[in-house]
């Protein structure tokens, strides 16, 4: 049920035009999948030869400092399954060896640490937009360091979910 929400919330972000340059992801199963679902949605109504995005796996989003670590194991899997990976993207964010746990301080500053990069990396281009999928358990670290609002696609989502449901009263 999750993956076909998300998979419409692509083809609403598609019909409302915005222009999804990268799809980044935590390390994490559901979230690959979900992921992998919004590119489907995305890019449903293109040609083959037009679907270029690709998931970047990125371990600084990681949940934990246990998934971090087997987070390039984890892409390799999905490769091999044939999911839409980017192959040479690169965590935005080097853990230190050896490093069991991570206090809630240290995971701020994973995160932290992880958006700049990414930002300092994607900087030098205007008109991205990126989505990024992470675990809930990440949102206070990064709510302060949104600059700017979301795209607000919520109105736009309702609306076709309205034309949706009248279009199917009428049919009846």
């Amino acid at each position: 049920l999750a993956e076909k929400r998300i998979q419409f919330l692509g083809s609403t972000t598609r019909d409302a035009g915005i222009n999804v340059t990268d799809v980044i992801c935590a390390p994490s199963l559901q979230l690959i999948n979900l992921a992998n679902s919004f590119i489907e949605g995305y890019e449903s109504k293109l040609e083959k030869k037009d679907k270029v995005l690709e998931i970047k796996i990125d371990g600084g989003f990681s949940e934990s400092i246990q998934y971090y670590y087997v987070h390039e194991k984890l892409k390799a899997n999905f490769i091999k399954c044939g999911y839409p990976i980017d192959r040479a993207h690169e965590t935005s964010y080097k853990c230190p060896e050896n490093c069991n746990n991570e206090s809630p301080m240290k995971m701020n500053e994973r995160v932290t640490e992880t958006l700049k990069s990414i930002r300092a990396k994607y900087s030098d281009s205007t008109g991205r937009t990126m989505v990024v999928f992470m675990d809930k358990c990440l949102e206070p670290a990064i709510r302060f360091l949104i600059k700017q609002p979301l795209i607000a696609l919520e109105l736009y989502v309702v609306k076709k979910l309205y034309e949706e449901d009248e279009r199917k009263k009428i049919e009846k």
